[in-house]
């Protein structure tokens, strides 16, 4: 289960990249598909490497990239649901592009602004 190490790895960015002193309600990562993320493999593997930790309770969001695919025959760069996709002009030797990615794309802390003093 490559999840686990994933949420393990994400747990250090997280820490890394937190404001000091600011409560973490949410994170959000972008996942490409060739990544092979199982969505509820992933939120036990946050649930299981938060566990214990400060950041237990913390929500966890996947976004699921779609396949980018290049036409090497028409030169068009389209999505598609799968790897296997042939392009609009017929070509079926269609190429991913920038389908490994991985990104801590958003990191939400608890609002202060209306909490009773």
């Amino acid at each position: 289960m490559h999840e686990f190490s994933l949420a393990t790895s994400l747990l250090d960015l997280v820490r890394a990249n937190c404001p000091d002193n600011e409560v973490l309600e949410s994170i959000t990562i972008e996942a490409g598909p060739m990544r092979g993320i199982e969505p509820q493999a992933m939120q036990w593997a946050w649930e299981a490497a938060t566990n214990d930790t400060d950041l237990h309770g913390v929500k966890f969001e996947l976004i699921q990239q779609p396949w980018t695919l290049h036409c090497p025959n028409c030169q068009t760069t389209f999505e598609a649901d799968d790897m296997f996709t042939d392009c609009d002009c017929g070509c079926s030797r269609t190429s991913p592009v920038d389908c490994d990615n991985l990104r801590l794309v958003r990191l939400t802390v608890k609002d202060h602004a209306n909490e009773l003093v």
